[in-house]
């Protein structure tokens, strides 16, 4: 049996979100232990969300519950969702020429 320290440390898949930029999370999908077996739940992806908010106009997110909107009402945002398996989101990212080849 290998130490932990000469154990292979684990994959941890890429978040594409953190590799296109202008790309942002916005919900995210978890999955908890219930009652009755495991439930899918959505969440508001906070860190990604933040990001965004301060992308868009700098200091505007404090945290979850404080953001300045008023500072957010002079721009118009379309948001974009994409959602599938990740090979298809992959496929589709490459098409459009906002990630490499070797993702």
């Amino acid at each position: 049996m290998q130490s932990p320290t000469q154990r292979r440390p684990s994959t941890i898949p890429i978040d594409l979100a953190d590799q296109v930029k202008g790309m942002y999370r916005l919900l995210d999908l978890i999955c908890e232990s219930g009652s009755n077996g495991y439930v899918d739940k959505i969440v508001i992806a906070q860190d990604s969300v933040q990001h965004f908010i301060n992308a868009v106009s700098p200091r505007a997110y404090a945290s979850i519950t404080k953001v300045d909107f008023r500072k957010l009402d002079r721009f118009m945002i379309k948001p974009l969702g994409v959602y599938g398996s990740r090979s298809e989101i992959i496929r589709l990212l490459r098409s459009i020429g906002v990630v490499e080849e070797n993702v």
